[in-house]
């Protein structure tokens, strides 16, 4: 997957109207059968950008615009984070919630990586996560990381909807 240019991660608006569109598909009064085949047609797409095979699981949740540039910018981080450096075969993406919190979970079944080598990323100067993390506390949130090297990854987002 290194070296591999993936252009709906370089923050464009397919990328940005695929992700906004996933999270507010739920939010909207449409027939199960349209939502279903909309959203597999966009987990086609985004497994075909990102070059692993993708599920997703979007339940309705209404949120504010705030909690929905986090979200999105908390999947894009993560998934550009898969097609960069996971070498993962499958990629999930998942966002739900409450009527006060929204959750989006993405978890691969990649090379994942030790706090060693996080540690290490972060000195050189990747602060995507740590950034994350940050923003979701600020928010009234929190980013949970579960890696460890050869089980993947796990990226857990929590914010008030609110």
């Amino acid at each position: 997957m290194s070296g591999k240019k993936v252009a709906f991660l370089g923050g464009g608006r397919m990328g940005e109207a695929l992700l906004s569109g996933l999270i507010r598909s739920g939010g909207r009064a449409t027939d199960d059968l349209m939502v279903t085949a909309r959203r597999e047609d966009r987990a086609r797409e985004l497994g075909e950008r990102l070059g692993v095979a993708t599920t997703l699981s979007v339940d309705p949740v209404m949120i504010n615009p705030e909690a929905e540039a986090l979200v999105y910018r908390a999947a894009h981080e993560a998934l550009r984070n898969v097609a960069k450096h996971a070498e993962a075969s499958h990629v999930g993406v998942m966002v739900d919630g409450t009527d006060t919190r929204i959750r989006l979970v993405v978890e691969d079944d990649g090379v994942g990586f030790s706090h060693d080598q996080a540690d290490m990323r972060r000195s050189t100067g990747h602060m995507g996560l740590p950034l994350l993390a940050e923003l979701a506390e600020e928010a009234g949130g929190r980013l949970d990381i579960q890696s460890q090297p050869g089980a993947g990854t796990q990226l857990v987002l929590e914010v008030p909807v609110q």
